[in-house]
């Protein structure tokens, strides 16, 4: 029996603000691709980070003006956590070379990066990263894309923090058989007792074990079950890849009143020709069609985990004081 147990340290999120993202040219010249002040973008937020439009917390210094982003990065989000949204035509980086983006950072020496996507094709995408050099005050930082591929970049991606995940408030394990275990199809069966408490995040998940090389989507990831103590008798699956990632998963749910009393068997039945999630032998309740253009045809490795918080686990109950997912075993039948 594997017993893994999320515990209440104290601690709190890690919050910045970002605001102005400019497009710059090599002569001076610049173009506004959004400064919060008119209608907020859609904002996407994965790895249990969240974005939204506020008032500006502090307007001084380097930015007086009266709407911008917040980012919040929780406590047990992933080191990878961010958020984007979309713009309406393909930023013009034939004319303008560089990004700027005014920043507030509580710390020196956050890694803030910028990431251009393709939103038609992720795999289509340019990075640069830039570190804040003041702490609780504004600055602008500007972010080199000279050297950027000519793709469509319409949709904008912000970490901030990136490689690190807020700590301090929970304590809690990841266990993961990376390098140890890999598979590529099989059943997979999972039976294991969820824990409670409004926040908590148990996933009994897989990840492509090309994730080091080629990143997330587009290794794929099968969680086997996700379930939110705030909602409490709902289980769910999800497929992230590709074009289906984040808030645009491919996902089912069932209500199963005793999840967290009870032991219940999750369950994936993974061919080169579907992906089937089913509970308990009874319920499918995601069917997916698999195909040779899916990272759904490669060796992936098993990943349990409770987080706490973030865009899928909430608002964390302020009486929480530790939760246990109990997890009688894993088998994987081929």
């Amino acid at each position: 029996m594997l017993k893994i147990t999320a515990k209440s340290e104290g601690g709190e999120a890690a919050v910045h603000y970002f605001d102005d993202i400019t497009l710059v040219a090599t002569g001076g010249a610049t173009s506004t691709v959004d400064d919060f002040e008119g209608t907020a973008p859609t904002f996407t937020g994965f790895g249990g980070a969240s974005t939204q439009v506020v008032a500006n917390p502090d307007a001084s210094g380097a930015n007086t003006s009266a709407m911008v982003g917040e980012s919040t990065k929780p406590l047990g989000a992933e080191t990878f956590a961010g958020s984007f949204f979309d713009v309406s035509a393909p930023l013009d980086l034939t004319t303008y070379s560089s990004i700027s983006m005014k920043t507030w950072s509580p710390t020196v020496g956050a890694v803030v990066k910028l990431k251009l996507e393709n939103s038609a094709n992720a795999d289509e995408n340019y990075e640069v990263d830039m570190n804040t050099t003041v702490s609780e005050s504004w600055e602008i930082l500007t972010f080199d894309f000279s050297m950027a591929p000519a793709y469509n970049f319409d949709r904008i991606v912000v970490f901030f923090d990136f490689g690190v995940s807020p700590v301090g408030a929970f304590t809690s394990a990841r266990i993961k058989s990376e390098n140890l275990y890999e598979f590529t199809y099989g059943r997979v069966e999972i039976r294991a007792k969820l824990p409670t408490g409004g926040g908590t995040w148990p996933a009994l998940w897989a990840l492509g074990a090309n994730f080091d090389t080629v990143g997330w989507p587009v290794c794929g990831e099968i969680d086997v079950m996700e379930h939110v103590g705030n909602s409490a008798n709902i289980v769910s699956s999800a497929l992230h890849y590709p074009g289906n990632f984040g808030g645009t998963a491919v996902t089912g749910s069932i209500p199963i009143s005793t999840a967290t009393s009870e032991f219940h068997n999750y369950t994936v039945e993974w061919t080169p020709d579907s992906i089937k999630f089913v509970v308990d032998d009874e319920f499918i309740h995601t069917s997916f069609v698999n195909s040779s253009t899916t990272p759904f045809n490669s060796d992936f490795f098993f990943i349990m985990n409770i987080a706490m918080g973030g865009t899928l686990g909430g608002a964390i109950d302020s009486e929480f004081t530790e939760g246990t997912m109990e997890v009688d075993y894993i088998r994987v039948y081929q």
